[in-house]
């Protein structure tokens, strides 16, 4: 088992998993997903056997707090494959 961050060229290899636990997620959304909200995302993967087994992804936002702007992650998409 292997846990990592993933390089932007690789986050779309977790799309299968995501449909496979978000699946009342319309094809469109997750498209719109993919190709415009997982490319500022972080996501973080636990690899087995050569395949994405689990991900974590976080997206950062610009937020005000009492006056003061900051950037703050917050976790978008948990999903484990069932077994």
């Amino acid at each position: 088992m292997k846990i990592r961050k993933l390089e932007t060229g690789e986050k779309l290899n977790t799309r299968k998993l995501y449909e496979e636990v978000f699946s009342e997620d319309s094809k469109d959304f997750v498209d719109y997903y993919y190709e415009e909200k997982v490319k500022d995302n972080q996501i973080y993967v636990v690899e087995e056997d050569g395949e994405i087994q689990a991900m974590a992804a976080s997206e950062s936002v610009r937020t005000a707090v009492n006056g003061s702007r900051k950037d703050v992650n917050y976790i978008v998409a948990v999903a484990t494959r069932k077994s």
